[in-house]
């Protein structure tokens, strides 16, 4: 915790900033020492971070807590009859002379009332400032993803376990949360597609009928999220259950293709619209271009992480970036396959975290 703070405030005093002030999860959870991190509590109303300071905002319900699990900080008196903690924070920075400041997001009455009561105080909001802070993952950092990757692969194998005919994506959902949950994960989050609803995932209309229960011949894809100690643990996975058909099977395939090549090209200096292309440009000669709706990658950590591999990006790979890898295509009437790995570049090449089967065993 002492680097990652020293590395801030050089930051901050690099960019000319007195103080950061963090109110989105992911920031507050990567500057909070915690013996355990765990991503279901609730945001503090502010976090306050400088040279001279680290204080806690945490509102009423949140404030005893804080108190009793974060010796190291100083937690802003909060509790029921104390001032909201948006006074003491106005106080706060009236009191330690701050004249400029980065904060990462606020709602816009907030903001208003801060500036009414700091007319001299500079704010400067940037949501991408905690995202390169926390770009470069630790060694601690990695363990921790490595065991999310861990349980999303046993989330993954119980999922296609429990498929076959005549079992409804909900129940397979259950199955594979149960899974997860038991192995340690605090959030489980499946979406699980059955036959044609196949291919409305990626496409933003979430309508995939998740009560349908599975036939022979059916496309099966299931894509899901978990939290452990607020670390994100992502994948997906597409098979078929039965026999299913040869257009079947390419759609498959094809997306597995793009996975294994942009893999093979991501390396430190990679750009995001090479590595995007490269899914785009095997997509255009199937004819499917138009069906491939998303992302190829975003970054893995505690949420909003990069770098990010999609159209309209320009971020470039380095040296302990941890991202998915995510090709997909939804063919309507016929379905839709998305493949999707947790990576970590390292200076020997990527490491492939998650490691469920390629080809899911269905049934089993």
């Amino acid at each position: 915790m002492a680097d990652r703070l020293t590395r801030l405030t050089t930051a901050l005093s690099s960019a000319g900033y007195d103080a950061y002030i963090a109110t989105q999860r992911p920031n507050q959870l990567y500057w909070t020492d915690s013996a355990e991190p765990v991503s279901d509590l609730p945001n503090a109303a502010f976090m306050l971070l400088s040279a001279d300071a680290q204080v806690i905002f945490p509102g009423p319900a949140f404030y005893y807590a804080c108190v009793e699990h974060l010796p190291n900080y100083e937690i802003a008196p909060t509790e029921v009859g104390s001032p909201s903690a948006q006074t003491q924070l106005i106080d706060q920075i009236a009191q330690r002379g701050y004249r400029r400041l980065v904060l990462d997001s606020m709602g816009s009455e907030t903001e208003k009332n801060l500036r009414s009561h700091l007319p001299d105080v500079e704010l400067v909001f940037d949501n991408k400032w905690g995202p390169i802070l926390r770009r470069t993952k630790e060694p601690a950092e990695i363990e921790i993803m490595r065991e999310a990757a861990r349980i999303s692969d046993l989330g993954m194998v119980a999922a296609f376990a429990a498929a076959r005919p005549g079992v409804s994506g909900r129940a397979i959902a259950a199955a594979s949360a149960a899974a997860m949950l038991e192995a340690g994960a605090e959030e489980a989050s499946l979406q699980v597609a059955v036959g044609l609803a196949t291919a409305y995932q990626g496409t933003g209309d979430w309508v995939y009928a998740p009560r349908r229960v599975i036939e022979s011949g059916d496309m099966l894809l299931v894509d899901m999220a978990i939290r452990y100690q607020g670390y994100l643990g992502d994948q997906t996975r597409t098979a078929i259950v039965g026999q299913g058909s040869a257009a079947q099977r390419e759609l498959i395939d094809t997306v597995q293709e793009a996975y294994r090549d942009t893999v093979a090209a991501m390396r430190p200096g990679a750009s995001s619209p090479d590595l995007y292309r490269i899914t785009t440009d095997l997509m255009q000669r199937k004819g499917w271009r138009k069906y491939f709706p998303h992302h190829i990658s975003h970054g893995l950590g505690l949420g909003g992480d990069l770098p990010r591999v999609a159209e309209g990006s320009d971020d470039v790979l380095q040296v302990g970036d941890a991202f998915s890898c995510e090709p997909g295509v939804y063919i309507p009437g016929l379905g839709g396959a998305r493949f999707e790995n947790m990576l970590l570049l390292t200076e020997n090449g990527i490491e492939e975290l998650t490691k469920s089967p390629v080809d899911p065993v269905v049934g089993n």
